[in-house]
């Protein structure tokens, strides 16, 4: 295997020219040391679980700004079929959260059966097939604690302002 393929070079103190830092210590190594391909392997799955996280948490904000800008449209005397559209964006991003919540639980999956592999066994796979039986339909994912709160409370909202809009009239 090529050496300078394997090692991973990060930021470098003053004074230690050549060095690298070994990920989550401040300790230093040679820069002739080579990074294991399990652990190459495990970090390029941890970076796409930390992704899709990021992805989750960035659409529950998209989701609240766009249902938000829906009730201002349907404010005052405004049309009252832009709460109506406001259940669209709450439904249809629950379903992307449930999918973004469902690749990560995939890919933690995989991250934990890549931990056991022997070193000469590891191919940087990313495919997670093996472990789609470990994890639960979307669907399924959709109805967990952590989506379920988050987007039946803003449903409920929807509900809210859609009966007061209409006890207005």
């Amino acid at each position: 295997m090529d050496e300078a393929a394997s090692v991973t070079r990060l930021p470098v103190r003053s004074g230690e020219e050549g060095s690298i830092r070994w990920p989550g210590s401040s300790h230093f190594l040679p820069s002739k040391a080579i990074m294991s391909d399990r652990v190459a392997h495990l970090q390029i799955i941890q970076g796409v679980i930390n992704r899709l996280s990021q992805n989750s948490f960035l659409l529950k904000g998209w989701t609240v700004v766009l249902v938000a800008g829906l009730f201002v449209l349907a404010a005052g005397d405004s049309e009252i079929l832009f709460v109506y559209l406001a259940y669209f964006p709450a439904i249809a991003f629950w379903c992307l959260d449930a999918y973004f919540l469902r690749q990560e639980r995939l890919y933690r999956a995989l991250y934990d059966e890549m931990r056991e592999v022997e070193e000469a066994d590891v191919d940087f796979s990313m495919d997670t097939r093996s472990v789609a039986d470990k994890v639960a339909p979307w669907y399924k994912v959709a109805v967990s604690p952590t989506i379920i709160a988050f987007h039946l409370t803003l449903i409920g909202a929807v509900a809210l302002v859609m009966a007061i809009t209409l006890l207005r009239q």
